[in-house]
């Protein structure tokens, strides 16, 4: 799986997005590269499928920021401390034991600049684990499945699916989601008008529905069909 190189920022203005069910997730920023957005597929035993449904907010494109990774274990504790509050069972030990799964080998600042292979897909499996977590309740184990190229914008959007690993389903509103619910994949919200409708909550985001789930199921699809060896 090839990891696009660094790619210079267009100009690109603050946008309104409606409020439409899509997949959990969020962005990975840069100081100076354009942003990665990050969207996780979660499926229960049943094969239920886990959808978000986003409250309307202003989108600020390549906003800058940078985090070391000791920062970004100092937010998920304060998010899982938060959630115990709620009622979740999660602990401290747990959300930690699986992020050193995926943590860097070195105690060094690991939220920088640096555009590579190695740290860049490490990045967007954190950012997955923390967004999920915020967003859902649940902790999750991630697996990147392929990286979109936006040509519009020079925008990459990463595909992950999770399996969930403890937690329990967020029941509470959050700052940025309104409710989190699993849904059969054949009576998944209409994805009429997308994004761009009147945003009372009866739609899935088009491109949510029409391909990042579609990469998904391909994905998962291929792996079922491969032969034994």
């Amino acid at each position: 799986m090839s990891i696009t190189h660094a790619l210079p920022i267009t100009e690109s203005k603050p946008h309104f997005k409606h409020s439409a069910w899509g997949l959990p997730g969020g962005r990975v920023d840069f100081t100076d590269h354009p942003e990665i957005t990050v969207r996780v597929a979660i499926f229960n035993g049943q094969n239920q499928l886990l959808l978000c449904l986003e409250k309307p907010k202003l989108i600020i494109p390549n906003r800058p920021f940078q985090q070391t990774y000791r920062e970004y274990l100092d937010s998920l504790k304060s998010t899982v401390t938060q959630l115990r509050k709620r009622g979740n069972p999660l602990t401290w030990a747990e959300a930690k034991k699986v992020v050193e799964i995926y943590a860097p080998e070195i105690d060094a600042p690991f939220f920088d600049d640096c555009w590579n292979k190695k740290y860049t897909k490490k990045k967007i499996l954190l950012t997955a684990i923390k967004e999920v977590l915020e967003e859902t309740g649940y902790l999750i184990k991630p697996k990147l499945r392929e990286r979109i190229q936006l040509q519009n914008n020079h925008r990459m959007t990463a595909i992950l699916t999770g399996i969930i690993v403890g937690g329990a389903l967020l029941l509470q509103e959050t700052q940025e989601i309104k409710l989190c619910r699993w849904f059969s994949q054949k009576n998944l919200p209409d994805i009429r008008g997308g994004s761009l409708d009147r945003g009372d909550g009866h739609f899935m985001y088009t491109t949510h529905h029409n391909r990042y789930l579609q990469i998904v199921l391909d994905s998962l699809k291929k792996k079922q069909n491969r032969p034994a060896v």
